[in-house]
C-alpha cells in the first residue's frame, strides 16, 4: 500500500509560522496526536467549497461521519495568521495548514483499522495524483471552464484567455 508519510521528520518550533501554525508541507509542532474520530471536535474547514483539496477533506470527514463546518475563504483572505493559502482546518481550536498535512494526519484517525487505512491511503493517492491532477489539467486547458473557476476564486475571468 502507498503510505502518506514522506519519511521526513517534523520540523521544530523554530520553523513554525509566527502565529504558531505549520507552514506548507511541514508537520505541526507540537504533534496533533489525532488517533480516532473522537479526537476531531469542533472541526472547521477554511477554503473554497469547490476547491479540489477542500472537497477531498470534506468527503473524508463526511464519509467517516465526522461533523464539520465549512467557511468559504479565498487564498490571501485569511483574517488572521501567517498562512494565506487554502485549505486550512481548525480542530479543537488548533489550526492546521496544507491539505497534504491535514490528510496525512486525518486518515489514521478516521480509519484506525489497518485494512481501512490501507484502502483509504490507496484512494487518497489515486485522488491526489490522478483525479485531482486530471481535473486541474482539464480546467486549465479549457477557457470555458477556466473562466468560471477564476471568478470563483476572486479573479477576473478574462485571465482565462492569456
Amino acid at each position: 500500500s502507498l503510505a502518506m508519510d514522506s519519511g521526513a521528520p517534523a520540523k521544530n518550533n523554530a520553523e513554525m509560522l509566527p502565529d504558531g501554525t505549520n507552514p506548507e508541507g511541514v508537520d505541526p509542532v507540537p504533534p496533533l496526536n489525532w488517533t480516532s474520530k473522537s479526537d476531531l471536535k469542533d472541526v472547521v474547514i477554511y477554503g473554497n467549497l469547490m476547491s479540489p483539496p477542500v472537497v477531498k477533506i470534506r468527503h473524508h470527514l463526511g464519509f467517516a461521519g465526522v461533523e464539520y463546518k465549512c467557511v468559504a475563504r479565498k487564498p490571501n483572505s485569511q483574517p488572521t495568521g501567517s498562512y494565506q493559502k487554502i485549505p486550512s482546518m481548525e480542530v479543537n481550536g488548533r489550526v492546521v495548514n496544507d491539505s497534504y498535512v491535514i490528510v496525512k494526519h486525518l486518515l489514521p484517525a478516521l480509519y484506525p483499522d489497518s485494512d481501512a487505512k490501507d484502502l483509504a491511503s490507496g484512494w487518497e493517492a489515486k485522488i491526489t495524483y490522478g483525479l485531482q491532477l486530471a481535473m486541474e489539467a482539464e480546467v486549465f486547458e479549457d477557457p470555458d471552464m477556466l473562466g468560471p473557476l477564476l471568478q470563483m476564486v476572486g479573479m477576473p475571468s478574462f485571465l482565462a484567455f492569456f
